[in-house]
């Protein structure tokens, strides 16, 4: 069975991620800068959404994309994320998504 994170359309509902690098979770999320959220074929970026992201945390990165416009469906979702030392970003493991 396929386990998805749930995104509730309207609603301000968190997905929380921890991102993992060679399997280990990344000590530090805090000196992540920016963020790409790749939904399906569609990015949500931190930059232009700062709103949908809660970035600088310690052990996670959050986003909200309940308003952002997604249709009902399953996709698969990439993160990636943005520091001063990688300023072409770094994409992390895929997952599952479920908005509803």
């Amino acid at each position: 069975m396929e386990v998805f994170e749930k995104l509730y359309i309207g609603r301000d509902n968190v997905i929380a991620r921890q991102l993992l690098s060679n399997e280990s979770i990344i000590a530090d999320h805090s000196s992540i800068t920016r963020v790409i959220v790749k939904i399906g074929d569609t990015s949500y970026d931190s930059s232009t959404h700062p709103e949908w992201f809660h970035l600088g945390l310690t052990d996670r990165i959050e986003f909200m994309l309940g308003s952002a416009g997604i249709a009902p469906g399953k996709y698969w979702a990439t993160i990636t994320a943005f520091t001063t030392s990688s300023t072409l970003g770094t994409s992390y493991s895929s997952f599952l998504i479920e908005a509803l």
